[in-house]
Protein backbone atom coordinates (compact mmCIF):
# COMPACT_ATOMS: atom_id res chain seq x y z
CA UNK A 1 0.00 0.00 0.00
CA UNK A 2 1.32 3.58 -0.92
CA UNK A 3 2.07 5.87 2.11
CA UNK A 4 -0.93 8.33 0.67
CA UNK A 5 -3.46 4.98 1.45
CA UNK A 6 -2.69 4.72 4.95
CA UNK A 7 -5.33 3.60 6.85
CA UNK A 8 -7.70 5.75 9.10
CA UNK A 9 -6.45 3.62 11.65
CA UNK A 10 -3.18 5.37 12.12
CA UNK A 11 -4.84 8.56 11.34
CA UNK A 12 -6.11 7.80 14.96
CA UNK A 13 -2.72 6.46 16.13
CA UNK A 14 -1.15 9.86 14.95
CA UNK A 15 -3.99 11.91 16.45
CA UNK A 16 -4.28 10.16 19.64
CA UNK A 17 -0.55 11.50 20.76
CA UNK A 18 -0.97 11.99 24.44
CA UNK A 19 1.14 9.36 25.26
CA UNK A 20 3.47 10.74 28.11
CA UNK A 21 3.78 9.45 31.67
CA UNK A 22 1.58 11.34 33.69
CA UNK A 23 2.49 9.88 37.18
CA UNK A 24 5.43 11.57 37.19
CA UNK A 25 3.87 15.48 36.40
CA UNK A 26 5.24 18.25 38.28
CA UNK A 27 5.74 21.87 38.93
CA UNK A 28 8.76 23.47 38.49
CA UNK A 29 12.11 23.01 38.24
CA UNK A 30 14.77 23.78 40.71
CA UNK A 31 17.33 24.87 37.70
CA UNK A 32 15.97 27.50 36.16
CA UNK A 33 18.91 28.16 33.64
CA UNK A 34 18.30 27.46 29.78
CA UNK A 35 20.23 23.84 29.62
CA UNK A 36 19.91 23.18 32.75
CA UNK A 37 20.65 19.57 33.76
CA UNK A 38 16.81 18.43 33.63
CA UNK A 39 16.27 19.58 30.87
CA UNK A 40 19.16 18.46 28.67
CA UNK A 41 18.71 18.20 24.91
CA UNK A 42 15.67 20.55 24.97
CA UNK A 43 14.05 21.10 21.22
CA UNK A 44 10.97 22.49 21.91
CA UNK A 45 9.58 25.40 24.08
CA UNK A 46 6.01 26.63 25.15
CA UNK A 47 6.28 28.87 22.18
CA UNK A 48 6.41 26.28 19.87
CA UNK A 49 2.58 25.48 20.21
CA UNK A 50 1.65 28.58 20.13
CA UNK A 51 -0.16 30.49 17.75
CA UNK A 52 -1.24 26.98 15.70
CA UNK A 53 -4.00 26.41 13.52
CA UNK A 54 -6.54 23.50 14.35
CA UNK A 55 -9.63 22.02 13.29
CA UNK A 56 -13.18 23.43 14.98
CA UNK A 57 -14.90 20.73 16.37
CA UNK A 58 -18.08 20.12 17.54
CA UNK A 59 -18.97 18.81 20.55
CA UNK A 60 -18.93 15.13 20.09
CA UNK A 61 -15.72 15.41 18.88
CA UNK A 62 -13.87 17.34 21.67
CA UNK A 63 -15.38 14.93 23.76
CA UNK A 64 -14.39 12.07 21.78
CA UNK A 65 -10.73 13.47 21.67
CA UNK A 66 -10.41 13.98 25.60
CA UNK A 67 -12.20 10.50 25.58
CA UNK A 68 -9.02 9.02 23.68
CA UNK A 69 -6.32 11.32 25.47
CA UNK A 70 -3.92 8.96 27.56
CA UNK A 71 -3.75 11.61 29.68
CA UNK A 72 -6.60 11.19 31.74
CA UNK A 73 -5.17 8.76 33.42
CA UNK A 74 -2.95 7.76 35.71
CA UNK A 75 -2.72 4.18 34.87
CA UNK A 76 -4.61 4.00 31.34
CA UNK A 77 -6.57 0.49 31.09
CA UNK A 78 -5.10 -2.25 28.77
CA UNK A 79 -7.87 -2.80 25.67
CA UNK A 80 -9.39 -5.66 24.12
CA UNK A 81 -8.33 -5.65 20.72
CA UNK A 82 -4.52 -4.95 19.15
CA UNK A 83 -4.42 -3.13 15.89
CA UNK A 84 -3.49 -4.74 12.54
CA UNK A 85 0.47 -4.30 11.97
CA UNK A 86 0.83 -3.34 15.62
CA UNK A 87 1.34 -7.01 17.20
CA UNK A 88 4.09 -8.95 17.79
CA UNK A 89 7.10 -8.90 15.34
CA UNK A 90 9.28 -11.80 13.90
CA UNK A 91 13.23 -12.44 13.47
CA UNK A 92 13.02 -11.37 9.58
CA UNK A 93 11.25 -8.34 10.27
CA UNK A 94 13.11 -5.39 8.96
CA UNK A 95 11.55 -3.20 11.37
CA UNK A 96 12.49 -5.21 14.58
CA UNK A 97 15.85 -5.05 13.50
CA UNK A 98 15.86 -1.15 13.33
CA UNK A 99 14.04 -0.65 16.44
CA UNK A 100 16.84 -2.89 18.13
CA UNK A 101 19.87 -0.95 16.30
CA UNK A 102 18.66 2.47 17.28
CA UNK A 103 17.64 1.52 20.53
CA UNK A 104 18.55 4.64 22.64
CA UNK A 105 21.54 4.88 25.13
CA UNK A 106 21.27 6.67 28.54
CA UNK A 107 23.61 9.57 29.69
CA UNK A 108 24.07 10.88 33.34
CA UNK A 109 24.16 14.54 33.35
CA UNK A 110 24.96 15.69 36.81
CA UNK A 111 24.81 12.57 38.66
CA UNK A 112 20.84 12.59 39.21
CA UNK A 113 19.32 12.93 35.90
CA UNK A 114 18.97 10.39 33.32
CA UNK A 115 18.85 11.54 29.65
CA UNK A 116 17.45 9.43 26.88
CA UNK A 117 18.17 11.54 23.55
CA UNK A 118 17.37 9.59 19.94
CA UNK A 119 17.39 11.38 16.28
CA UNK A 120 16.11 8.25 14.49
CA UNK A 121 15.98 8.44 10.65
CA UNK A 122 13.29 5.03 10.33
CA UNK A 123 13.24 5.23 6.88
CA UNK A 124 17.27 5.31 6.07
CA UNK A 125 17.48 2.26 8.23
CA UNK A 126 14.89 0.21 7.01
CA UNK A 127 16.35 0.57 3.38
CA UNK A 128 19.63 -0.19 5.03
CA UNK A 129 18.26 -3.35 6.70
CA UNK A 130 16.31 -4.40 3.33
CA UNK A 131 19.64 -3.71 1.25
CA UNK A 132 21.30 -6.11 3.29
CA UNK A 133 18.82 -8.93 2.93
CA UNK A 134 18.15 -7.97 -0.96
CA UNK A 135 15.41 -6.27 -0.93
CA UNK A 136 15.50 -2.55 -3.04
CA UNK A 137 13.63 0.19 -1.74
CA UNK A 138 13.19 -0.74 1.81
CA UNK A 139 10.58 -3.73 0.90
CA UNK A 140 8.20 -0.95 -1.11
CA UNK A 141 9.64 1.55 -3.86
CA UNK A 142 6.31 3.53 -2.88
CA UNK A 143 8.88 4.98 0.18
CA UNK A 144 11.61 6.33 -1.69
CA UNK A 145 12.33 9.73 -1.51
CA UNK A 146 9.95 10.22 1.54
CA UNK A 147 10.57 11.09 4.72
CA UNK A 148 10.40 8.78 8.05
CA UNK A 149 11.89 9.92 10.84
CA UNK A 150 11.29 10.64 14.39
CA UNK A 151 13.27 12.56 17.65
CA UNK A 152 12.76 12.56 21.39
CA UNK A 153 14.45 13.41 24.45
CA UNK A 154 13.49 12.14 27.77
CA UNK A 155 14.85 13.26 31.53
CA UNK A 156 14.08 12.08 34.72
CA UNK A 157 16.04 13.87 37.78
CA UNK A 158 15.86 12.83 41.30
CA UNK A 159 17.51 15.67 43.06
CA UNK A 160 19.82 13.80 45.02
CA UNK A 161 20.43 10.45 43.65
CA UNK A 162 23.18 9.14 42.08
CA UNK A 163 22.79 7.77 38.62
CA UNK A 164 26.17 7.24 37.71
CA UNK A 165 26.01 3.33 37.19
CA UNK A 166 23.51 3.97 34.47
CA UNK A 167 25.62 5.76 32.07
CA UNK A 168 25.85 4.28 28.56
CA UNK A 169 23.41 1.45 29.23
CA UNK A 170 20.62 0.71 26.87
CA UNK A 171 17.02 1.73 28.46
CA UNK A 172 16.04 -2.18 28.10
CA UNK A 173 19.23 -2.57 30.28
CA UNK A 174 18.04 -1.58 33.38
CA UNK A 175 13.80 -1.85 32.41
CA UNK A 176 12.95 1.29 30.66
CA UNK A 177 12.33 0.03 27.44
CA UNK A 178 9.66 -2.80 28.75
CA UNK A 179 6.43 -1.86 29.76
CA UNK A 180 6.35 -1.73 33.20
CA UNK A 181 6.01 0.92 35.84
CA UNK A 182 8.94 2.80 36.84
CA UNK A 183 11.72 0.08 37.32
CA UNK A 184 13.21 -0.98 40.21
CA UNK A 185 16.37 0.01 39.74
CA UNK A 186 15.46 3.58 39.10
CA UNK A 187 12.70 3.85 41.84
CA UNK A 188 15.41 2.85 44.48
CA UNK A 189 17.13 5.67 44.22
CA UNK A 190 14.28 7.97 44.14
CA UNK A 191 12.02 6.56 46.82
CA UNK A 192 13.44 8.57 50.11
CA UNK A 193 13.89 11.83 48.32
CA UNK A 194 11.03 14.70 48.02
CA UNK A 195 10.66 14.57 44.57
CA UNK A 196 11.04 13.51 41.08
CA UNK A 197 11.13 15.68 38.00
CA UNK A 198 10.47 14.80 34.24
CA UNK A 199 11.10 16.32 30.98
CA UNK A 200 9.69 15.38 27.60
CA UNK A 201 10.59 16.82 23.79
CA UNK A 202 9.21 14.89 21.40
CA UNK A 203 8.11 14.62 17.30
CA UNK A 204 7.46 12.82 14.70
CA UNK A 205 7.52 13.11 10.96
CA UNK A 206 6.11 10.45 7.75
CA UNK A 207 5.94 11.58 4.83
CA UNK A 208 5.54 10.32 0.73
CA UNK A 209 7.08 11.53 -1.86
CA UNK A 210 3.88 12.07 -4.21
CA UNK A 211 2.56 14.73 -4.78
CA UNK A 212 -1.44 15.84 -5.55
CA UNK A 213 -3.95 13.62 -4.60
CA UNK A 214 -1.59 11.16 -3.12
CA UNK A 215 0.54 12.99 -1.31
CA UNK A 216 0.65 12.02 2.58
CA UNK A 217 2.29 13.27 5.31
CA UNK A 218 1.85 13.59 9.13
CA UNK A 219 3.80 15.82 11.49
CA UNK A 220 3.62 15.74 15.34
CA UNK A 221 5.34 17.54 18.29
CA UNK A 222 4.90 16.60 22.05
CA UNK A 223 5.97 17.75 25.35
CA UNK A 224 5.56 17.56 29.08
CA UNK A 225 6.86 20.62 30.81
CA UNK A 226 6.35 23.86 33.15
CA UNK A 227 4.75 27.13 31.31
CA UNK A 228 8.92 28.30 31.16
CA UNK A 229 9.47 24.93 29.78
CA UNK A 230 11.36 23.86 32.65
CA UNK A 231 10.77 19.94 33.92
CA UNK A 232 8.11 19.07 35.82
CA UNK A 233 8.74 18.37 39.20
CA UNK A 234 6.17 15.69 41.02
CA UNK A 235 6.18 16.48 45.09
CA UNK A 236 5.81 13.62 47.45
CA UNK A 237 2.70 14.07 50.07
CA UNK A 238 0.98 11.59 52.26
CA UNK A 239 -1.33 10.41 50.18
CA UNK A 240 1.54 10.32 47.22
CA UNK A 241 2.89 12.35 44.63
CA UNK A 242 0.89 15.92 43.41
CA UNK A 243 1.68 17.98 40.64
CA UNK A 244 0.52 21.80 39.92
CA UNK A 245 1.04 23.93 36.30
CA UNK A 246 2.51 21.08 34.35
CA UNK A 247 1.43 21.10 30.42
CA UNK A 248 1.11 17.94 28.05
CA UNK A 249 1.29 19.38 24.96
CA UNK A 250 0.07 17.49 22.32
CA UNK A 251 0.22 18.73 18.13
CA UNK A 252 -0.32 16.50 14.95
CA UNK A 253 -1.20 17.44 11.55
CA UNK A 254 -2.49 14.75 9.04
CA UNK A 255 -2.27 15.81 5.34
CA UNK A 256 -4.14 13.35 3.04
CA UNK A 257 -3.93 13.97 -0.33
CA UNK A 258 -4.80 17.90 0.63
CA UNK A 259 -7.70 16.92 2.91
CA UNK A 260 -6.08 18.23 6.29
CA UNK A 261 -6.93 17.44 9.66
CA UNK A 262 -5.05 19.28 12.80
CA UNK A 263 -5.33 19.21 16.54
CA UNK A 264 -4.10 20.30 19.50
CA UNK A 265 -4.69 19.35 22.94
CA UNK A 266 -2.81 21.09 26.12
CA UNK A 267 -3.49 19.46 29.66
CA UNK A 268 -2.05 21.60 32.59
CA UNK A 269 -2.27 19.91 36.25
CA UNK A 270 -3.35 21.73 39.45
CA UNK A 271 -3.06 20.04 42.74
CA UNK A 272 -3.37 16.65 40.85
CA UNK A 273 -2.72 13.57 43.11
CA UNK A 274 -1.37 10.17 42.16
CA UNK A 275 -1.76 7.49 44.70
CA UNK A 276 0.02 5.22 45.67
CA UNK A 277 -1.64 2.69 43.83
CA UNK A 278 0.22 0.95 40.45
CA UNK A 279 -2.96 -0.16 39.30
CA UNK A 280 -5.91 2.87 39.78
CA UNK A 281 -7.21 3.82 36.51
CA UNK A 282 -7.71 7.45 38.15
CA UNK A 283 -6.36 9.92 39.84
CA UNK A 284 -6.81 9.92 43.37
CA UNK A 285 -7.74 14.01 43.19
CA UNK A 286 -6.91 17.59 42.00
CA UNK A 287 -7.67 18.73 38.22
CA UNK A 288 -6.76 19.42 34.87
CA UNK A 289 -7.40 22.84 33.03
CA UNK A 290 -7.98 21.34 29.40
CA UNK A 291 -8.03 22.81 26.04
CA UNK A 292 -8.61 20.99 23.22
CA UNK A 293 -8.56 22.62 19.50
CA UNK A 294 -11.38 25.24 20.28
CA UNK A 295 -13.19 23.83 23.26
CA UNK A 296 -11.45 24.60 27.17
CA UNK A 297 -12.87 23.21 29.87
CA UNK A 298 -11.54 21.16 32.99
CA UNK A 299 -11.33 17.59 34.28
CA UNK A 300 -11.99 16.69 37.84
CA UNK A 301 -11.02 13.91 39.97
CA UNK A 302 -13.13 12.86 43.16
CA UNK A 303 -11.27 9.83 43.69
CA UNK A 304 -8.92 6.70 42.24
CA UNK A 305 -11.88 4.61 41.76
CA UNK A 306 -14.32 6.84 40.33
CA UNK A 307 -14.33 8.54 36.75
CA UNK A 308 -13.53 12.10 36.76
CA UNK A 309 -16.43 15.20 35.53
CA UNK A 310 -15.78 16.79 32.86
CA UNK A 311 -16.73 20.57 31.66
CA UNK A 312 -15.89 21.80 27.96
CA UNK A 313 -17.05 24.81 26.55
CA UNK A 314 -16.65 25.98 22.92
CA UNK A 315 -18.64 26.05 19.52
CA UNK A 316 -21.58 27.88 21.23
CA UNK A 317 -21.99 24.20 23.40
CA UNK A 318 -21.33 23.60 27.06
CA UNK A 319 -21.01 19.60 27.71
CA UNK A 320 -20.89 18.46 31.25
CA UNK A 321 -20.62 14.93 32.30
CA UNK A 322 -18.39 11.81 33.81
CA UNK A 323 -15.79 9.90 31.63
CA UNK A 324 -17.65 6.91 32.13
CA UNK A 325 -17.11 4.89 29.17
CA UNK A 326 -13.80 5.73 28.07
CA UNK A 327 -12.29 2.57 27.67
CA UNK A 328 -14.57 2.19 24.71
CA UNK A 329 -13.06 4.94 23.35
CA UNK A 330 -9.60 3.15 23.38
CA UNK A 331 -10.41 0.23 21.19
CA UNK A 332 -8.19 1.41 18.63
CA UNK A 333 -4.91 2.00 21.13
CA UNK A 334 -2.30 -0.87 22.08
CA UNK A 335 -1.85 -2.03 25.34
CA UNK A 336 -0.21 0.64 27.08
CA UNK A 337 1.85 0.55 30.15
CA UNK A 338 1.45 2.04 33.70
CA UNK A 339 1.83 5.53 33.65
CA UNK A 340 4.62 5.36 35.81
CA UNK A 341 5.82 4.11 32.98
CA UNK A 342 7.68 7.37 31.72
CA UNK A 343 10.41 6.15 29.00
CA UNK A 344 9.17 2.91 28.30
CA UNK A 345 5.82 4.15 27.79
CA UNK A 346 6.88 6.73 25.29
CA UNK A 347 9.39 4.99 23.19
CA UNK A 348 7.05 2.32 22.88
CA UNK A 349 4.03 4.10 21.66
CA UNK A 350 6.55 6.18 19.15
CA UNK A 351 7.87 2.83 18.08
CA UNK A 352 4.23 1.23 17.95
CA UNK A 353 3.36 4.37 15.77
CA UNK A 354 6.45 3.92 13.31
CA UNK A 355 5.89 -0.02 13.34
CA UNK A 356 2.09 0.57 12.05
CA UNK A 357 2.87 3.35 9.41
CA UNK A 358 5.64 1.25 7.86
CA UNK A 359 3.17 -2.08 7.60
CA UNK A 360 0.60 0.02 5.90
CA UNK A 361 2.91 1.76 3.86
CA UNK A 362 4.32 -1.58 2.60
Amino acid sequence: MLLAELSGRFVRYIQMVSVFSLALLAVACSKKESGGASTTGAFLKPADFSNLTFDQLSGTDALKGLKESSAIYDNKPDTASTPTGDGDSDDNDPFEACEKKNQPTIKIVDGSTINVDANIDILQCLKEQAASSGQAGGGSQSVDGGQFAMRFVFNITCPGADFSEFQGKKIDEIGLGVDDSLPSPIESKCRALESIKTFVNASFILKSPETGDKAFEVNMKMAQFTKEGDACTQTKVAAGYQSNGCLTMNYSAVNFGGMIKKNLTVFESSNLLNGASSTATWFAGGAYKVSINNFTGTLTYTGADTAPSYSLTGAGETLTGNLNNTTLALESVSPSSSAKGLISGQWNHLISQARAAWSNAR
